[in-house]
C-alpha cells in the first residue's frame, strides 16, 4: 500500500513491499495478492479488499500493522460469520455506510455483503 502526501508529493509504502503473498505484520513484512480497494473510517483506521486472498485486511496507519479482519487466505468461498470464519470469493470494492459499516463487493460470489466492525 503507497501513501501519497498530496501538500509535497511525496510517495511512501506503508504496508508492504512489493511481494505478492500472505502475512499479517508491520510495514514490510506485510503481504497482500492483489490488493484492489481501500475505504478510510472516521477514525482513519484502513480497510483492504485483498483479492487474491479472498480476504479484508485493516492496515493501522500510524504503524503499518496489517491484520486480517475477515475471510481466509488459505480457501475463498462463501460464507457469513464473523472474523476467520466468513468467507470471500475475490472480494474487490468496499465502501463504508453511515452507520461505520463495511459493504463489500464480493466479486465471485456475485454479491453485496455488510461487515460489522
Amino acid at each position: 500500500l503507497r501513501k501519497v502526501t498530496l501538500r509535497c508529493g511525496t510517495v511512501s509504502t506503508l504496508a508492504g513491499n512489493g511481494e505478492a503473498g500472505y502475512a499479517d505484520a508491520i510495514g514490510a513484512a506485510a503481504r497482500f495478492a492483489h490488493p484492489i480497494d481501500i475505504a478510510v473510517d472516521a477514525q482513519g483506521a484502513i480497510f483492504v479488499a485483498d483479492f487474491g486472498n479472498h480476504c479484508l485486511r485493516q492496515v493501522v496507519p500510524s504503524t503499518g500493522e496489517v491484520s486480517t479482519l475477515a475471510g481466509d487466505a488459505e480457501e475463498g468461498g462463501f460464507a457469513d460469520g464473523h472474523g476467520a470464519t466468513a468467507r470471500f470469493k475475490n472480494p474487490s470494492g468496499l465502501a463504508l455506510d453511515t452507520d461505520g459499516h463495511l459493504i463489500v463487493a464480493d466479486c465471485e460470489n456475485h454479491c453485496i455483503r455488510k461487515v460489522t466492525t
